[in-house]
């Protein structure tokens, strides 16, 4: 019977190195390029020990052996089977020789060691078990293609069938909500919409001036926070988020590197240190999550990094290798008990629990796949992007993420126009288009960019009202899609519920609320 040990790869030993293209690749900081040659190293036993106890790793069966790329924090393995599975493909060893068995995140494990004590490596380090088999090192060829890696789920993206993706495939009811217009609150380009149960929270993409606040119908309330230098007055905000057990919105301020609270109502209640310049920022469970991915000052020196209420680390990863010239964002898309995150242009999804970081999807873009050069390119702007886009012709990777009921949604960045991609978990069908046929009321309708309870959150200005009346309406009419009937009541209904459609520049977006099917 074969036994289990802990084996830990020696920093003298002697390695030979298979390269696998894997299509599937996983690392210590996510999943960062697609495909990403993963080497399997083999040894002789003589090579490994076990952590704390050296020479008992000659003769051993099975074992878990870690190592790193130091300079992408990317996990390197050995290990050998009559059968590998491995980032969602299964491999079979043709002779005795060295393999992936399986991968499970270690931020939450015990580290090999006499010691025993668990801790997190800066870039994550993920554990590998395996079954060994004598011999040395031998080839390994695809048998077979999965889905799942235990609970990480391969969601693939196929060639867009069509230009127009139904709204009734996915969504049950649509809603819509006009924004009070006041001189109070002209609102510019939508960047953030949050919703409680009371109220809607607005933030602008340039230059915000505060957190706007609006009731469930749309009428303006007041503004949170201002721009200035008063201990309740924020120099540059970059983001918020609300914590709603204690009615409390929290705003941060980039440059002094803290937050600010405020209660629902706007009266502020203290402030506290972070010490860290978040682009991006959100609040769970008594805990905040900040990133930058070019983090060049403040403490830790990590794209993203989590803290307590008193502005304690707790959990941190992606140590900085590269300092960008360039800021790219990340997506936080907070649910009930967990965060969904990625990194942006990324193809790996992961959860965020407490200060646990799990992966959770790995949207496999396939032939359409962007190379490492083109999107490092991208990222790093040292091509213009849509030059980039245009030449390649491939998605560049994820742009935002939702998960509402059994169904993940994702805005994909491709060439001018993103994709969106549905995803039904129960039935594991996939449906990537450019844009959503809004087949209710035959409006034009943008990307999502929030979610509420049932709820995705999509924005357009009111002008599109007209534009229906004046030539959308005739279009579907001429597709066969809409009736001359259901157009007339089309009509009558907005123009008795937004008379103010037409007055350009005094009119504030709408927000369009999505029922997700169940």
């Amino acid at each position: 019977m074969k036994k289990k040990s802990f084996l830990k790869i020696g920093g003298a030993m002697l390695l030979l190195a298979l390269v696998l293209n894997i299509q599937y690749a996983w690392g210590g900081d996510g999943v960062k390029d697609h495909p990403l040659h993963l080497e399997v190293l083999a040894q002789s036993n003589d090579s490994i020990s076990t952590g704390g106890d050296a020479g008992k790793g000659a003769g051993t069966d099975t074992g878990v052996l870690w190592t790193e790329i130091s300079e992408d924090c990317f996990v390197i393995v050995t290990g050998a089977a009559d059968t590998v599975t491995a980032f969602g493909l299964q491999f079979k060893v043709e002779a005795d020789g060295y393999g992936i068995l399986s991968v499970s995140n270690a931020s939450t494990r015990c580290k090999p060691g006499g010691d025993k004590q668990c801790s997190s490596s800066p870039c994550g380090e993920f554990w590998i078990e395996y079954a060994k088999a004598d011999g040395a090192a031998a080839s390994i060829k695809e048998e077979q293609k999965r889905t799942e890696i235990g609970d990480m789920v391969s969601i693939p993206i196929t060639d867009m069938e069509t230009d127009y993706g139904k709204l009734s495939d996915f969504a049950e009811d649509i809603k819509m909500i006009p924004l009070e217009f006041k001189d109070e609150c002209i609102l510019g380009e939508i960047r953030k919409v949050v919703m409680s149960d009371s109220y809607i929270f607005i933030m602008e993409r340039n230059n915000p001036k505060g957190v706007y606040v609006f009731d469930h119908m749309g009428k303006y309330l007041y503004k949170i926070g201002n721009r200035g230098q008063e201990p309740e007055e924020f120099v540059d905000l970059s983001d918020f988020s609300l914590n709603e057990e204690e009615r409390v919105v929290y705003l941060y301020d980039l440059m002094r590197t803290k937050v600010l609270a405020f209660s629902y109502e706007g009266d502020f209640i203290k402030d506290i240190p972070m010490n860290y310049y978040a682009d991006n920022f959100e609040y769970q469970n008594g805990l905040f999550y900040l990133y930058r991915e070019n983090v060049v000052h403040g403490d830790p020196l990590y794209s993203l990094v989590i803290k307590d209420d008193k502005g304690k680390t707790v959990n941190k990863y992606y140590p900085v290798i590269e300092k960008l010239s360039k800021t790219n964002y990340c997506v936080f898309r907070k649910l009930d008990n967990e965060i969904l995150f990625a990194e942006d242009l990324r193809d790996s999804i992961f959860t965020i629990r407490g200060d646990e970081l799990t992966p959770k999807y790995f949207i496999d873009y396939k032939d359409k796949s962007m190379s490492k050069v083109d999107r490092e390119s991208i990222l790093k702007r040292t091509r213009l992007p849509l030059t980039v886009l245009l030449e390649c012709k491939k998605m560049a990777g994820i742009k935002d993420i939702f998960e509402i009921n059994d169904k993940v949604f994702i805005k994909n960045k491709h060439i001018v126009i993103p994709q969106f991609t549905v995803y039904d978990k129960k039935t594991q069908k996939v449906k990537t288009f450019s844009h959503i046929l809004n087949d209710f009321l035959f409006i034009g309708l943008s990307h999502p960019i929030g979610q509420y309870k049932d709820y995705l959150i999509s924005v357009g200005p009111q002008e599109r009202l007209q534009a229906a009346i004046n030539i959308g309406f005739k279009v579907w009419q001429e597709e066969g899609l809409l009736t001359a009937k259901r157009a007339k009541e089309l009509t009558a209904m907005i123009e008795e519920r937004f008379p103010d459609r037409n007055n350009i520049g005094e009119t504030n977006p709408m927000i369009f609320l999505l029922k997700v099917k169940k």
